[in-house]
């Protein structure tokens, strides 16, 4: 029971009752002090939570996950109007080709080692042809075997497959371990663009 203080006063019995939360009850009648005490009584009985408790029960309530979509996730293909394009973004290492607004292919990249001098160039160009089982190879003298060679600037920049290069595709890396400027693509998706895209086919690299 919440203990409680009697005191006397010109007006009559004076019950101060503490209720055990921070608060002082000041109680002028007998009557009133009884029933306060018993309704004390009773809820001195019932068990307060404990922290356990209350850690337990926020641990049951799971927030309900947000999706927001990643940034190769949104397609640049939904504007688009042409027939056939292939849009290449630097920035996010990542490609898509585009049949209209469809988005007929979409593949993470590599792109040139800009900090080495090699970097990709940005602009709008045309696809100049298609060439199978091929070498490639730099003004070094490096030869580079290829399976699929499709090339869109001078007949000298151009999407390739790149069994040799030895980070992920879509890594900030290429800055520097990319390409020689070229724009790798993962053997699978280099040999589905080079059956679907056509010469002449706008690429678009930013």
């Amino acid at each position: 029971m919440t203990p409680a203080h009697t005191y006397r006063n010109a007006i009559g019995v004076v019950v101060a009752v503490n209720l055990g939360i921070g608060a002082l009850v000041v109680v002028h009648d007998k009557a009133l002090y009884a029933a306060t005490a018993q309704a004390s009584a009773v809820s001195s009985q019932v068990p307060r939570p404990t922290l356990r408790d209350l850690l337990t029960a926020s641990a049951t309530v799971s927030p309900v996950p947000v999706r927001r979509p990643t940034p190769t996730s949104v397609s640049p293909c939904r504007h688009n109007q042409r027939r056939q394009l292939v849009v290449v973004s630097i920035e996010r290492q990542h490609a898509w080709a585009c049949s209209g607004g469809r988005t007929e292919l979409s593949t993470p990249v590599t792109t040139g080692r800009a900090v080495r001098g090699d970097k990709t160039p940005r602009g709008t160009f045309a696809v100049q042809g298609h060439t199978r089982n091929t070498v490639l190879r730099t003004s070094r003298g490096a030869r580079y075997p290829v399976r699929f060679w499709v090339p869109f600037r001078a007949g000298i920049w151009g999407f390739h497959d790149a069994a040799w290069q030895k980070i992920p595709f879509g890594t900030p890396k290429f800055a520097r371990h990319g390409s020689h400027g070229c724009v790798h693509l993962p053997t699978p998706a280099m040999r589905k663009l080079f059956h679907w895209v056509h010469d002449g086919t706008k690429v678009r690299i930013r």
